[in-house]
Parts: C-alpha cells; structure tokens; sequence
C-alpha cells in the first residue's frame, strides 16, 4: 500500500493491472472516486481508501501474463537493432512474441511509419 493521501491514476493502474486510461474511465463512471487537482496539468488524485488490499483484489486483472513490463535490457536490444527483421529480434528477445516486439517498435519510434 503506498503511504500517501491521495495517489495517481497511474499509481492506481500499476497496482491493478489495468491501463492508466482505464482508471479514468472508471472515474469518470463513478466506479471510483478522485479529487481533480486544478491547473494546466490536471490530475485525478484517487482516496487512499482505494488502495487498501480489498480494494485492489476486486479490481485487479485475473491474468496478469498479459502485462509483462519490459526490462532495460530488452529495451536495450530493441533500440539497438530497430533496423533488423522482427523474427530476428524475436530470436534475440525470447520472453517475447512477435507482436508484442512489433508494437514496443511502433511505440518507440513514435506511432506509425
């Protein structure tokens, strides 16, 4: 549990398992409640009571293999060899699946090209 009054909706969405943006939309549901700090840079401080294990075990996702983080060194080996095929990475990344190299390659370069 982390030891602050109000906490992030990406703090809230490590924990669970979900994506940030989904978090959000729970807020804006009414699922969970959150303070809106004013200012250019607007965030939803979520209630602490949200973050107690109760909580957390409800909401959080099943099957958590799907949300695997990516290590530096992967990240390492991806940026080092953007320019190679993707089954080449996939042999040089074997926790990996093609896919999931093809999307962390979109994401770095930028989206689309």
């Amino acid at each position: 549990m982390i030891d602050r009054t109000y906490c992030t909706a990406a703090d809230y969405a490590r924990l669970t398992g979900y994506d940030r943006t989904t978090v959000l939309e729970w807020i804006k549901a009414g699922r969970i409640r959150s303070k809106k700090r004013a200012g250019p840079y607007s965030r939803h401080k979520i209630f602490q009571k949200y973050f107690k294990p109760n909580y957390i075990n409800k909401i959080k996702k099943a099957n958590s293999h799907y949300k695997k983080w990516w290590t530096d060194t992967e990240l390492y080996v991806l940026r080092g060899h953007m320019d190679k095929k993707i089954g080449t990475l996939a042999a040089l990344l074997p926790n990996r699946t093609k896919n999931a190299i093809k999307i962390k390659r979109t994401r770095i370069r930028g989206g689309r090209k």
